[in-house]
């Protein structure tokens, strides 16, 4: 009697390989529907659906992804994700030079938002040289219905070219969408000031029209480095640096200063900017951080900790670096 039922189950699972393997030269090879496959052998959606998960697990369907790319990040993209819980991770290549690599991830910036922006979108821009960017790339548009607004205010003695506003409107301009421009310092010289601000008539409806923003894109800096823009502003004396090193800040994210682990406390000149807090950040359903160069690294990882972004796109050398490979 276990004889013959084992010598049945043999039949059985023969007979189910069988019925694998047709399953997937229909599927994969005659590109039938599911639908189509379960009337034409006389079984079940559910159970053509589990014979090619099986298959898959079996090694019977093997998928290969060829690339047209010569560098595939993919598999660290992957990796990245999972390990940081972002939504997305974009790598591009090195580049020799500090326009060039600026320039690729403004490419890179400019491809994710045309894939994830739809009409009645509000879209957040704060400052910087790489969102700069990100007009250049963007395919011609008409009549996008999407709004662009500035989630930071101007930037003292900065370049025009990466002020706010400006960067608002020259990607409003590309996507052919709409913007409103904020009329105000990115730094006030007293918080008690900024509650004012916000009730002027030209700059209460940029506010409330900030608060409805659903996407944001930001740079991050390092506020000790050289060629820092938010130290290039001119907004923060020697008393202020001071501070900031004294309580180890690693970046800025819209002139915003943070430690390792993504915390602002203790940060006095963080309560003099004028635009969106940091902690409001983490209420925007999609925070694109687009940041380049080595010494940015630190940055990444304390706005990730402090759950400021759940996009990145960044370099080659960086992923690597995030994902403890270099």
């Amino acid at each position: 009697m276990k004889l013959i039922s084992r010598g049945l189950q043999m039949l059985k699972h023969v007979g189910n390989e069988k019925l694998m393997v047709k399953v997937c030269n229909l599927y994969y090879m005659d590109d039938m529907k599911q639908e189509e496959i379960a009337k034409k052998l006389g079984i079940s959606r559910p159970t053509v659906s589990r014979l090619l998960k099986d298959a898959k697990e079996a090694g019977i369907v093997k998928i290969e992804i060829i690339s047209p790319y010569s560098n595939d990040f993919s598999e660290l993209e992957r990796a990245l994700e999972e390990k940081y819980g972002l939504r997305h991770v974009i790598i591009v290549n090195d580049q020799n030079d500090n326009l060039s690599q600026k320039r690729e991830l403004g490419r890179e910036a400019a491809y994710y938002l045309e894939r994830i922006l739809k009409p009645k979108d509000i879209v957040g821009l704060s400052m910087g040289t790489t969102l700069k960017e990100i007009p250049q790339f963007v395919s011609s548009r008409k009549d996008s219905k999407i709004t662009f607004v500035p989630i930071l205010g101007g930037v003292g003695q900065a370049n025009m070219e990466i002020h706010p506003n400006q960067i608002v409107m020259e990607i409003a301009n590309a996507f052919g969408g709409k913007y409103m421009l904020l009329h105000a310092p990115a730094v006030v010289s007293d918080p008690s000031i900024i509650k004012s601000f916000q009730e002027e008539l030209g700059i209460k409806s940029v506010m409330e029209l900030m608060r409805k923003v659903n996407v944001a894109v930001v740079g991050l800096g390092t506020p000790f480095d050289t060629n820092s823009t938010m130290m290039a502003t001119g907004y923060y004396n020697k008393n202020d640096v001071e501070l900031m090193r004294k309580l180890e800040a690693v970046g800025d994210i819209c002139m915003q200063t943070f430690n390792k682990d993504g915390e602002t406390k203790g940060f006095a000149s963080n309560q003099k900017v004028f635009g969106y807090h940091l902690e409001n950040l983490r209420k925007i359903d999609t925070v694109i951080g687009v940041v380049g160069g080595t010494s940015k690294l630190e940055a990444i990882k304390g706005a990730i900790k402090g759950e400021y972004i759940n996009v990145l796109i960044t370099n080659y050398s960086n992923g690597l670096a995030l994902d403890g490979r270099q």
